[in-house]
């Protein structure tokens, strides 16, 4: 999925910091075409048969903006980006490709947090700063 990712979404700057990692995941995030986005991530997952709902839905609703209408899908987005442009530094101690369950820890974590606090969309706010 690492390279796959950063194929696609080209060459960045190394971060020199954790904060600096996510500021260039918020970055792809806000400054790509959304459509393209939904469609590259939809396949990545593996859940191609769902992209063209996924584009109807954001059609009909006007195209509202993504971290609106998709928050879910963008915190899965910036943990991967993030996870991505940690992986050549040092910012992470035994980072390797292959951490694959922690990245499934990560997209999972939110919903723990919404179980505890009751209300996921001021936890995601917290979250993000």
């Amino acid at each position: 999925m690492v390279k796959t990712l950063m194929t696609e979404l080209g060459r960045w700057r190394k971060p020199k910091s954790l904060a600096g990692a996510k500021q260039i995941a918020d970055t792809v995030i806000d400054n790509l075409d959304t459509e393209w986005l939904f469609r590259f991530w939809l396949d990545l997952l593996g859940v191609l048969e769902s992209t063209e709902w996924v584009i109807n839905d954001w059609n009909a609703r006007r195209r509202p903006p993504l971290r609106d209408h998709a928050p879910y899908f963008v915190f899965m987005l910036t943990v991967s980006i993030f996870f991505c442009a940690v992986l050549p530094t040092q910012l992470l101690s035994k980072v390797r490709p292959s951490h694959k369950f922690d990245l499934a820890y990560l997209y999972c974590l939110h919903i723990r947090l919404e179980k505890r606090s009751g209300n996921m969309s001021s936890r995601l706010r917290q979250l993000n700063g």
